[in-house]
């Protein structure tokens, strides 16, 4: 049984493109006897501003008559790409065996789903879809995105390079992910934890089918942010080899002041004065900054809320009992 979990966020134009190559897709596997005729599509609506809702209730309509079989969950608002993720892989689990999860617009390649599927049934729990080559993306992504994981191979975060959330998960390790209590997550430093039966497929990455990117670059960095706090402690070790070397370019400033004053080649007092003010300065700010940064992920785990709410559910994972929003219990 496979559920292919897909997170929304204002797709509208891109969804009927999306639902059509993964429902066909799963008509295919089922050609082949890969999947079970109960396999399903959940989309996760992650508080959608346009018609991305409606779309979603129209094609489980349509899906109704149909081999194949489309669901859809609505968040009760916007809690972001992971979250989403998150509360799609919680309903999924107890109705399937394996979970795939990939991004509405199709720039990872469904056509990889059948491999990792086959994976999964000889045993691997997790299997990582990992792109060829960034030859769609801009420079700059490339260039940011070579930097971004380098950056977080230095400070100690497990990541597999050029893999992104395009993944097939057993229920098995899925559980053991949504049994993760953070909520500060950042889900692909996750999984590579989960299991040492982990294997990859390769694929070439494509263009958005339709619509405009929604990870702008202030969105960018704020993930790659959270990726390095909430797996990393690099940045505040970091702070005590900054405050060393602070301190030894100060007292090299000093013995230059002194030696400066005893050649009468410089005002008397200023560089003493004004090396040391600049050095701890900047220190203390940066000091500040980071453990912020930590003291503020801190105060959002201990209030322990909820990662989302779904608002409402149509097609075979709609609760049975008469509840209309419950938090999807992380």
């Amino acid at each position: 049984m496979l559920a292919i979990v897909v997170p929304c966020f204002n797709e509208q134009e891109a969804l009927r493109i999306t639902s059509r190559a993964l429902t066909s897709l799963l008509e295919t596997m089922l050609a082949e006897c890969l999947v079970h005729p109960n396999s399903f599509v959940l989309f996760v609506d992650d508080g959608s501003r346009d018609s991305t809702w409606e779309i979603i209730r129209e094609l489980q309509q349509d899906s109704v008559s149909e081999r194949y079989t489309v669901a859809g969950i609505r968040l009760a608002a916007n809690a972001g790409h992971q979250s989403a993720l998150l509360a799609g892989m919680q309903i999924a689990v107890p109705k399937c065996d394996i979970i795939v999860t990939i991004d509405a617009d199709l720039q990872d390649d469904p056509q990889a789903i059948p491999e990792m599927v086959r994976h999964c049934i000889a045993g691997s729990e997790i299997v990582l879809g990992v792109r060829r080559s960034r030859a769609v993306d801009s420079w700059f992504k490339r260039s940011t995105a070579r930097c971004f994981y380098k950056l977080m191979t230095t400070m100690g975060v497990r990541l597999v390079e050029d893999h992104a959330d395009f993944r097939a998960l057993t229920t098995a390790a899925a559980q053991r992910l949504l049994d993760h209590p953070e909520r500060n997550l950042f889900l692909r430093g996750l999984v590579t934890r989960l299991s040492s039966r982990m294997s990859f497929v390769y694929y070439d990455r494509g263009a958005r089918v339709a619509g405009d990117s929604k990870y702008p670059v202030h969105k960018m960095l704020s993930f790659a942010w959270r990726g390095i706090a909430a797996n990393s402690v690099v940045p505040l070790r970091a702070i005590f080899a900054i405050g060393f070397l602070s301190i030894l370019l100060s007292a090299i400033g000093v013995v230059w002041a002194v030696w400066g004053y005893l050649n009468q080649v410089t005002v008397p007092g200023w560089l003493s004065l004004m090396i040391p003010q600049f050095l701890v300065a900047g220190l203390i700010m940066l000091s500040q900054a980071v453990f912020g940064e930590y003291l503020a992920r801190i105060y959002i785990e201990v209030k322990r809320r909820p990662h989302s709410f779904i608002a409402e559910a149509v097609g075979p994972v709609a609760p049975t009992s008469a509840s209309s929003e419950q938090p999807n219990g992380l």
